[in-house]
Formats: C-alpha cells, structure tokens, sequence
C-alpha cells in the first residue's frame, strides 16, 4: 500500500491544493479502500473514496453496466 501512495499522492494533492481543501484529505481513501480502485462495499460502495451510487451521481460520475466512474482515481 505504502508504494500506492506515491501514484495517488500527487494526484490527490493537485485537486485538494486546487478546491483549497486540507491536505490530510488524501489519507481518508488508505481507509476507505487500502488504495485500491476496484475496492466495493457490502452495501454498493465503490472505488478508492467508497463512493454510494447516489453520491457519485451527485458528483457528476457516469455509472452504468460499462463505465463506473467512481473506480477512476483521477475522476
């Protein structure tokens, strides 16, 4: 997991810096998921912020049979 954080990292930091949001953000997904897009909850979370169906439509992610948005680190 230690080696993810150096690819998420930086991804995670240039969008909080970006929206001005506090920078211990980026640890919450270590929790969430360890990291790992492909992560899914008993309950329909999905991707490394564990994001519920509803919530990513509320973001804007496309969620379909093909395409689930909440997988994508940089989306």
């Amino acid at each position: 997991m230690l080696g993810l954080t150096q690819y998420y990292f930086p991804i995670f930091e240039e969008v909080l810096d970006q929206y001005d949001r506090p920078q211990e953000l980026k640890y919450l997904p270590i929790i969430e998921s360890a990291l790992n897009p492909k992560a899914t909850s008993r309950v329909g979370a999905a991707g490394l912020w564990q994001f519920m169906y509803g919530t990513g439509k509320m973001y804007g992610l496309e969620i379909t049979s093909y395409v689930d948005e909440r997988r994508d680190p940089v989306k």
